[in-house]
């Protein structure tokens, strides 16, 4: 992937949060092969300071070693990061569900008609 340091512009002098954030899960991931939670929080908060301390050497004044926040806050993102949000899963169900009788009864137009 394009390195983290390439990740900036005029508005942002530093990569944004959540693209680095993203880029962690992705990488511990692929490193581990088992997506972040509170019980690996510790190894993920290892691997990714490890990871951001790689990243940072290619350009220090553009990439903070803490730019992911102290050891308790990527505990917390770890176990955020296989959190579900019940109201989003409901509604996006229920969009889905509606396109998909839609579809099957040929009553309606798709919302998409690709």
């Amino acid at each position: 992937g394009v390195p983290l340091v390439h990740l900036r512009n005029r508005f942002h002098k530093v990569p944004p949060f959540i693209w680095t954030l993203a880029r962690a899960y992705q990488h511990f991931y692929a490193t581990t092969n088992t997506w972040p939670s509170k019980d690996n929080a510790d190894d993920f908060c290892q691997e990714t300071r490890t990871w951001l301390k790689e990243e940072a050497s290619k350009n220090p004044d553009v990439l903070p070693t803490n730019h992911l926040g102290t050891q308790d806050q990527l505990v917390q993102l770890a176990a955020l990061s296989q959190a579900d949000v019940p109201p989003v899963c409901a509604v996006l169900g229920g969009i889905i569900g509606n396109e998909v009788i839609k579809v099957i009864s040929g009553k309606g137009e798709p919302a998409i008609k690709h």
